[in-house]
């Protein structure tokens, strides 16, 4: 399943990305979406620094999801910083079927075309699970709470890089 979303947000390209990446930002969006996050790693990349987390999610699931996941959902979140492209990558890798899904996707600010004060997000995704029976119907499922958590997480994202200095 492929996902793309965006919006606009009020603040010229460069100080949007600074904001998106900071730290500061992605622990107050961890706390709005109920994510706890444990940093595993963290290095310097090219072009910016790459961090691999370890994430536990709690939430409501379908019964198969369920059997496939269990009730909480932990996964190692790697995020790779790019500031020549101000784009934050993602891959999400599960601790059970991590060579039958792939999760990964990014998030990147781009120029509102006449508008120095506006910027463009895009959250571009792709979620695929081969699994017998399943694997279509939790990608989907999957594909569709992740699209469903950053849809839900945009108008916190908007005011708070719109408010921030």
């Amino acid at each position: 399943m492929d996902f793309r979303l965006d919006h606009v947000v009020e603040k010229p390209p460069n100080r949007a990305f600074e904001i998106l990446v900071s730290d500061v930002f992605q622990s107050e969006t961890d706390r709005q979406v109920s994510l706890v996050k444990t940093l595993i790693s963290e290095e310097e990349g090219p072009d910016g620094p790459v961090k691999r987390w370890r994430v536990l999610e709690e939430s409501d699931k379908p019964d198969f999801a369920k059997k496939l996941v269990g009730s909480a959902f932990e996964y190692t979140l790697e995020q790779r910083v790019q500031h020549s492209l101000r784009r934050l990558s993602w891959r999400v890798t599960p601790p059970m079927m991590s060579d039958r899904v792939k999760a990964e996707g990014y998030e990147q600010i781009d120029a509102v075309v006449g508008d120095d004060l506006r910027s463009h997000r895009v959250i571009v995704g792709t979620i695929e699970v081969s699994a017998p029976f399943v694997g279509k119907k939790l990608a989907e499922y999957i594909g569709g709470q992740v699209r469903a958590g950053f849809e839900r997480s945009m108008p916190f994202i908007a005011s708070y890089i719109a408010e921030a200095e």
